[in-house]
């Protein structure tokens, strides 16, 4: 019986050294028989990938999990090889692998994928497409060569770049960097077209364009042009600038902003504006009805300032202001007014009419406008009601009074 017992136990601890012996084999069959047998660590982009692996009765319980710039993918074995999907073998990057047995990771790696040798389009970018004239200001232009599956192409790729200005015509040979080939171009001094392209082997951009504008104004003069020094408040004077130019001789750009500032002698502002075409700005301002002197100066604000110039006006009205009275006195008749040739002074001329109490005191101001050389005032029996005004009468710069005038009692 005690033998029996022994055998048993023999035999037992046998059965679970055999059962231990073959899991350990399975173990290490799992780790050392499934291996990469094409350890490539560059690819070209857009060839064939496929990762192929020892012991393939085992991958038949494996899967692979991929991922890349592009995104992430599960491959299933097909034979010995796991092969990586179009997209993403034309994209270049660094590639991870990872290798699932039984939903346990086995094995992993990864690969670089490079751009193809053979440059087949380029991305152009240029900007500003407008500048100032001068070596401050410059364009940029951005080359991007690339190969057949829209990959940037290796660093130190050589980028021919072109640029033409006038009669000048200059070749800049450029290398990429971190993918791109970049290159200032500097403003010149005189304005014009520039014309751009680049190249990288047999490929070519199209023709890119910049502008080249003047640069910010200098300081300038400007003078006026009248028909007659008369304050007739009918006739315009011109005032105009210089041809407008930068500080390298070029005419500025059509619509620059001028402003007029306009002192008269009583110290009132006035105001008014030009813009330039073909470098010259100009503005009209209407004489004045009265003897005055402007002084004006012309800015471009914050950037430049004319000299001043001064424009006197002399009175325009020669002769007294004649005046009548209708028969009841309410209606009075200013003219015929002449002007410096003694023609009829324009219609629009402003004349303004102050009466007076008989004790001198102002009652009121009105203002009326001629036509044909005269103007007219109605005093209405029910609003000036006093007993005698007397009256001022100013036109033109020119004022003249009447004595007191009687009117009928209330």
């Amino acid at each position: 019986m005690i033998k029996t017992k022994s055998g048993y136990i023999v035999l037992a601890i046998a059965i679970v050294f055999v059962l231990l012996s073959f899991g350990l084999q399975q173990s290490d069959s799992r780790d050392t028989k499934i291996a990469l047998s094409n350890p490539q660590q560059e690819y070209v982009a857009g060839s064939t990938i496929a990762l192929s692996f020892t012991d393939t009765g085992g991958l038949n319980k494996t899967v692979m999990m991929v991922k890349s710039s592009y995104g992430s993918t599960v491959l299933q074995a097909k034979g010995n090889e796991f092969v990586l999907p179009d997209f993403m073998a034309a994209k270049t990057g660094l590639v991870h692998w990872y290798l699932f047995f039984d939903n346990e990771l086995n094995l992993q790696g990864n690969f670089t994928i490079v751009p193809n040798a053979v440059t087949t389009g380029i991305e152009t970018y240029l900007g500003p497409r407008t500048i100032n004239a001068g070596n401050e200001n410059y364009t940029m232009m951005v080359t991007i060569p690339l190969d057949a599956f829209d990959n940037p192409v290796a660093d130190s790729t050589a980028v021919t770049l072109k640029h033409q200005f006038r009669e000048s015509i200059n070749e800049e040979a450029l290398y990429t960097q971190n993918f791109i080939a970049f290159e200032r171009i500097t403003a010149p001094q005189k304005t014009g077209k520039m014309l751009l392209s680049s190249n990288c082997g047999t490929v070519a951009t199209k023709e890119f364009e910049a502008d080249v504008y003047a640069a910010l104004p200098v300081n300038f003069t400007i003078n006026f042009a009248r028909n007659h020094e008369y304050a007739d408040g009918n006739q315009l004077t011109t005032v105009y600038t210089s041809e407008l130019k930068d500080k390298y001789g070029n005419t500025v750009n059509d619509g620059t902003s001028v402003t007029f500032m306009i002192k008269t002698s009583n110290g009132n502002l006035l105001k008014t504006y030009g813009n330039t075409i073909n470098g010259i700005a100009q503005s009209k301002i209407p004489s004045p009805e009265k003897e005055d002197s402007y002084t004006i100066k012309a800015y471009i604000t914050g950037i430049a300032e004319s000299n001043e110039v001064t424009v006197s006006y002399k009175s325009a009205l020669k002769g007294e202001i004649n005046y009548t009275f209708s028969k009841d006195k309410r209606t009075i008749t200013i003219g015929p007014l002449q002007s410096f040739m003694k023609q009829l002074v324009p219609n629009g001329t402003t004349v303004s009419l102050k009466l007076y109490n008989k004790s001198g005191q102002e009652v009121s101001t009105i203002q009326e406008y001629t036509i044909n050389g005269e103007a007219v005032f109605s005093l209405p029996k029910g609003e000036y009601n006093a007993k005698a005004y007397s009256f001022e009468i100013s036109v033109m710069g020119h004022t003249q009074k009447t004595g007191l005038i009687q009117y009928e009692s209330k």
